[in-house]
């Protein structure tokens, strides 16, 4: 496929250019402008950009723009893209996803100082962590940084790595299993509000004091289809000093319990948590659920200590009285047939065809001569004798109770 520049696909989308006459060239449909008035947000994607094209125009053109998205191209060499960079001093958004940065060793020395820059975008880029840090040195106010799908198995920050206005960072598809990693990302991230590491590998959180130490902002995690497996580290959950909004969908050790169940166990082990799994927790479902939570470990020998904070906040609780809901499935009923009459017990499994069947001893009938209807005595005054026409259809769904009457014609 021929490689498009940067400069080249800017026109085709966003200005009126003549029409494209190499079929292998990048045609993208887009709504086109006038001159050289470009929106302040560029998205070029899956273009196999390699190049920017000629720079005093490609400058000229991108000076106002605040977000580029230069996802699925080709982008081998970022000295195309930071002579891009210095040319665009409002730039707020760059998103280079899916371009292959795993070559990179460093950036390129005569870069300057990127202050407009807030958030940046490097999933699937595999690039080193060594040139991560040297973007954040070179980004003094970045606020958002994506690092997904990278391969990453540990997170190569030292003591020395601190960039205070990072608020946010995403990891999540990398499989990093120990929590020591995911500490070294609070150190270096001292003002950090939220933390998204969906589809990693952590198996166990750490002791609670280190937490405290290393996550004083964090507000929002989301560690959803991790490898969690223990309800203690649910527990340690707590030791975050402001967490407030927490996602932990998918893990194993909710294998032998139901939904409800889940969030109920959640809710009660997480006495500062206001947003569990995207919903809000209300006062009242919070107080259903620490009863619950009370209820379900009342009568076991080991008990979490949560148990007894919730004892102590709720008082001893009764043990909720177990109520038998399922329907009745035998019945004692009258049978009618001429002037004879018989008090039955009837299993309410069987089927109206199977019932019939049973009748013949006491009518002396062939079930296909015979004509049954149902009386329900508690509506007996409003209500004539249903006919029960469907031999395939189960005694039960009628409803039938103590007390209930049949009475069988002959056809």
């Amino acid at each position: 496929m021929t490689m498009t520049t940067l400069e080249e696909a800017i026109r085709q989308k966003y200005l009126y250019e003549d029409e494209v006459e190499d079929p292998e060239a990048c045609i993208i449909f887009a709504p086109r402008r006038h001159g050289d008035n470009l929106p302040s947000t560029i998205v070029i994607n899956n273009c196999t950009i390699e190049k920017l094209g000629n720079w005093h125009r490609i400058r000229d053109l991108c000076s106002g723009i605040r977000e580029l998205d230069l996802a699925q191209n080709q982008i081998l060499d970022l000295k195309e893209v930071f002579c891009l960079l210095k040319g665009t001093s409002r730039l707020t958004f760059l998103n280079l996803s899916c371009n292959d940065l795993s070559h990179l060793k460093s950036v390129p020395d005569d870069l300057a100082c990127l202050s407009s820059l807030r958030r940046l975008v490097l999933n699937s880029t595999y690039i080193a962590w060594d040139v991560v840090k040297e973007f954040l040195h070179k980004m003094p106010h970045l606020e958002e940084l994506y690092l997904c799908l990278n391969n990453y198995l540990k997170v190569e920050l030292h003591p020395c790595d601190v960039f205070s206005n990072v608020k946010l960072v995403h990891l999540s598809g990398n499989p990093i299993a120990s929590w020591d990693e995911v500490m070294k990302i609070g150190r270096s991230f001292p003002s950090l509000e939220a933390l998204i590491m969906v589809d990693c590998e952590i198996e166990s959180l750490a002791y609670e004091k280190s937490i405290v130490k290393m996550f004083t902002h964090l507000s929002t995690l989301n560690l959803n289809n991790n490898k969690l497996s223990k309800w203690d580290d649910i527990d340690k959950l707590t030791a975050f000093p402001v967490l407030q909004d927490i996602r932990v969908l998918g893990l194993p050790l909710y294998d032998d319990f139901t939904e409800h169940e889940r969030r109920q166990l959640l809710i009660g082990r997480l006495p500062n948590v206001v947003r569990l799994n995207g919903s809000h927790i209300s006062d009242n479902e919070r107080e259903d659920a620490e009863r619950a939570f009370i209820r379900r470990y009342m009568d076991k020998e080991v008990k979490p200590q949560r148990y007894f904070d919730l004892e102590a906040k709720h008082g001893k609780l009764d043990p909720l009285v177990e109520v038998d809901l399922a329907p009745q499935m035998e019945v004692t009923v009258m049978l009618h047939y001429g002037e004879q009459r018989s008090v039955r017990s009837i299993h309410l499994k069987q089927t109206v065809a199977e019932f019939k069947s049973s009748l013949q001893d006491f009518t002396g009938l062939p079930p296909a001569r015979m004509k049954v209807y149902y009386v329900d005595n508690g509506f007996a005054p409003f209500l004539a004798p249903e006919v029960m026409r469907f031999n395939a259809k189960k005694l039960y769904s009628y409803c039938v109770r103590d007390g209930d009457e049949f009475i069988i014609d002959e056809k």
